[in-house]
């Protein structure tokens, strides 16, 4: 019919030819990434409340066995605090890094499996902020484990913290579609939530230098008022033995 229209061989084929599909990359390199940002916001959260419940199961247990008596005989109640929020703190970067360096040397030996550019980066801002998270809650853990004497009464006063790392991680998967949103910024610059938010934003690529400069400085600011309201408490309760002390009173009482 072509032909018959007035198309020679040449135009004719040329009409008759099919055209070449395009081909759209959907979720390749540089995009995607919430299951990243959910394993990233996941693994903060988990590690910190481990190491957090490590540290106050430490403080009850050498209270309750009075060798933190002899101990304080040689160095002082905040030396010890800070050794041990140390010790312990060292033991779980080294997990972390253990960790995030076998997933990623696994995925480059096979190719990467599609996962995005913000992989590697997303690894780093995990291992730092489990670094600033931990110093956080850490003593925060300690200081609510001075306040009493048994194993068994750990999780009472240990129980608003795990809450709040709770109510922070789930908050975290709420803007893991929408990273850009008024919460994930907020989250991301409040200390107690930061280390379950920024790791969600930076998997997104959405967390930019001046954020991220300011999340990290309100960070410092927030560990550096915990660990002196931490000292405090934990310098006037730990010899005190018998019924639980409240909190309030360790705040206003005097050095033990």
């Amino acid at each position: 019919r072509l032909r018959a229209d007035g198309l020679d061989a040449a135009r004719a084929r040329a009409a008759l030819a099919v055209p070449a599909p395009e081909v759209e990359r959907v979720g390749g390199s540089g995009g995607g990434g919430e299951g990243v940002a959910l394993l990233g916001s996941l693994f903060t959260y988990l590690t910190i409340l481990t190491f957090g419940y490590i540290v106050a199961y430490g403080v009850v247990e050498e209270k309750s066995s009075r060798v933190v008596e002899v101990v304080l005989a040689a160095i002082r109640p905040v030396q010890l605090l800070a050794g041990k929020t140390l010790g312990i703190g060292v033991v779980g970067l080294m997990q972390v890094v253990a960790v995030a360096g076998v997933g990623l040397a696994a995925s480059a030996a096979i190719g990467g499996t599609g996962l995005p550019d913000t992989t590697a980066a997303t690894a780093g801002v995990v291992a730092l902020y489990f670094v600033l998270g931990y110093a956080f809650y850490s003593f925060a853990f300690a200081a609510a484990a001075s306040l009493v004497s048994r194993q068994e009464d750990v999780q009472n006063t240990s129980a608003p913290l795990a809450l709040v790392l709770v109510g922070g991680y789930l908050a975290s998967l709420a803007v893991i579609g929408d990273p850009h949103s008024t919460l994930a910024t907020a989250g991301a610059l409040v200390p107690p939530l930061a280390p379950m938010f920024v790791p969600v934003l930076a998997a997104r690529d959405a967390l930019g230098p001046a954020e991220l400069g300011l999340s990290l400085a309100l960070m410092a600011v927030a560990i550096w008022l915990m660990a002196v309201g931490a000292g405090r408490v934990y310098a006037r309760t730990i010899l005190r033995t018998g019924a639980p002390v409240r909190l309030r009173e360790a705040l206003r009482g005097g050095r033990a």
